[in-house]
């Protein structure tokens, strides 16, 4: 899903260990994102796209 200027954004808390940051921060990193957030809308993106497919 792409974001778009005019939705309204929610803010979610999300609570992680330390090696679960550190894990997504290589993957951010690796793939060039700014932001923790961007790489977590990406990786549920990404997640939520596989499940559907599977589905189908």
């Amino acid at each position: 899903m792409e974001h778009r200027e005019n939705e309204r954004t929610e803010r979610i808390n999300v609570s992680a260990k330390p090696d679960w940051l550190q894990r997504l921060d290589d993957w951010r990193f690796a793939n060039r994102i700014d932001s923790r957030s961007e790489a977590i809308r990406k990786l549920v993106d990404q997640g939520i796209g596989a499940s559907n497919k599977e589905r189908a």
